[in-house]
């Protein structure tokens, strides 16, 4: 049996062929199969940041795992961190959540991560 797909081939449908039985009385018919290939899941886990009261967020960061195939960040398009935190949000903590990522053979989990804000130092 074989297939044209391999460990790299993307998301999609392929047939499966058998071929080359013999035997001294039969004659064989091969009816394909189907490999059905599905997309593998990235994890992305937003960085946990800290900033003061009444400054801007920092830049939000994280990162992703489950690549496979030597894959990496250029496959993803559309990743996006944030928060619901406004520059005027109290102390406290605040999720920081990734959204919008996208790519051809991957689905995406997402992990939150926390935006901790401190009191601001008056002098």
């Amino acid at each position: 049996y074989g297939t044209v797909a391999t460990a790299a081939s993307n998301v999609g449908t392929y047939a499966i062929t058998g071929s080359g039985a013999t035997a001294t009385n039969y004659d064989f018919s091969y009816v394909p199969g189907t490999l059905t290939i599905t997309k593998a899941l990235l994890t992305v886990t937003a960085d946990n940041a800290t900033r003061e009261y009444g400054l801007a967020d920092p830049a939000f960061t994280g990162t992703i795992t489950g690549y496979r195939n030597g894959d990496d960040a250029s496959v993803i398009s559309g990743l996006v961190y944030a928060s619901s935190a406004v520059l005027n949000s109290g102390i406290g903590s605040y999720a920081i959540t990734g959204s919008g990522a996208s790519a051809t053979n991957y689905d995406f989990a997402y992990v939150p991560g926390t935006l901790t804000i401190t009191r601001a130092l008056l002098t």
